[in-house]
């Protein structure tokens, strides 16, 4: 857990190099830092017997968990919620 929370905070720390400046050599590091994330992401599930594919399928599979419509139509699964 304490090399995922290094990992968000190294993406922090790139989002905001990036947003300053948003050059290719910026976007790379962005993205090795998403990565990053995602690996330790699926290595706690991974410990914790969680089986990621099946867990977005029944949150996902029948489009947005709140509108149902694919794409989602309410903003909910970008993070924002649209009026």
């Amino acid at each position: 857990v304490a090399t995922l929370a290094l990992a968000i905070s190294k993406l922090a720390e790139a989002l905001e190099h990036y947003s300053g400046n948003r050059c290719s050599e910026k976007f790379e590091v962005v993205t090795e830092a998403l990565l990053f994330v995602f690996t330790n992401i699926c290595v706690v599930a991974n410990d914790l017997d969680i089986d990621l594919s099946t867990e977005m399928g029944n949150q996902f599979g029948t489009g947005c968990p709140r509108c149902r419509a694919i794409p989602c139509k309410c903003g909910f699964t970008v993070g924002k919620v649209m009026p």
